[in-house]
């Protein structure tokens, strides 16, 4: 396939997986962060990364890096005639626990598309990027990267074949992020999970699970509130988040519908029926931290409705 682009850039928003009962099926996106991604086309064929902003953490090495693999698995199956190099932007710790690494395969897939004579469709585009997230996460899924690629809330129905369907929610659904500045290793934390489950806690998490995509779809935030239950991941990973149980507690007093690990962590995620005081809850939970010596950064969000989107080209 050819290129009639000479150079173009992705936006990937960040996001918001598992949604406390949710575990691997359930994620949305979030405006005002995320991963940036620039093509530039190359006659010599090939991929190369040629530069990595905002972190000095990542790899260049193509096969090791999660947008390059996205980029050299897309390019290899598109029959590119042409070669790229690579600018990865990031938004976003690494180990942030917002999608970071799904936000820079996004991001390359969709700066990638947007060089080609013929553009593939976005839902085309989703094998790419999980075989990048494959690479951070050590397993391929698609909680972060479907959400960060379409925009919107998702509920994935076959984890096999990635199929999944857009849910409704409230409009004024708000999500508040709150992200320390520790890292923790998506791998490293998989792997604290148990092997096998309890089927009392099969239950509760299918009824929680039950409740939170009844309460989306019907719009009813009543029914939101308490659904945002964690059986599974969360007993296992609150300990590597400092002051983790004070802040649910503190935000769940003060009026989120439910508060939970955003991903593997270490952020947190709380959503609330509206705006009202959630600038003011954030500084709190922020204090809370300060005192423990750990700074934070918080973002407060409605659900970003688009997705990736190509932001640059030339």
């Amino acid at each position: 396939m050819k290129a009639v682009k000479k150079i173009v850039e992705a936006f990937a928003p960040a996001t918001v997986a598992n949604v406390g009962c949710g575990f691997d099926i359930l994620g949305f996106a979030i405006n005002g962060i995320g991963d940036r991604v620039k093509i530039k086309v190359t006659e010599q064929k090939g991929a190369l990364i040629s530069k990595i902003t905002g972190t000095d953490k990542l790899p260049y090495e193509i096969e090791k890096n999660t947008a390059g693999m996205s980029i050299l698995s897309m390019m290899q199956e598109i029959n590119a005639d042409f070669g790229v190099e690579i600018e990865i932007i990031k938004g976003m710790a690494l180990g942030s626990g917002m999608g970071s690494s799904a936000a820079s395969s996004v991001a390359a897939v969709v700066a990638l598309n947007g060089v080609l004579e013929y553009p593939l469709d976005k839902s085309e585009l989703l094998k790419y990027a999980l075989k990048g997230e494959e690479v951070a996460s050590g397993a391929m899924h698609g909680d972060n990267v479907i959400p960060s690629l379409f925009g919107g809330f998702t509920l994935i129905y076959n984890t096999t074949k990635f199929e999944f369907l857009s849910l409704d929610y409230p409009e004024e659904l708000t999500c508040l992020v709150i992200h320390p500045n520790i890292q923790i290793n998506t791998s490293f934390a998989r792997g604290l999970l148990d092997k096998e489950i309890k089927i009392a806690d099969v239950i509760s998490q299918t009824g929680s699970l039950g409740r939170l995509i009844t309460g989306l779809v019907s719009k009813k935030s009543e029914l939101i509130r308490g659904s945002i239950n964690d059986y599974i991941a969360e007993p296992k990973r609150a300990s590597l988040i400092p002051n983790y149980w004070e802040i649910k507690k503190y935000a769940l007093e003060s009026g989120a519908l439910g508060v939970n690990i955003s991903g593997s962590g270490p952020s947190i995620f709380c959503l609330f029926d509206g705006e009202d005081n959630v600038i003011k809850i954030a500084e709190n939970i922020k204090n809370l931290w300060i005192k423990a010596e750990i700074e934070s950064q918080y973002y407060i969000s409605k659900i970003n409705q688009t997705g990736a989107t190509v932001v640059y080209s030339e």
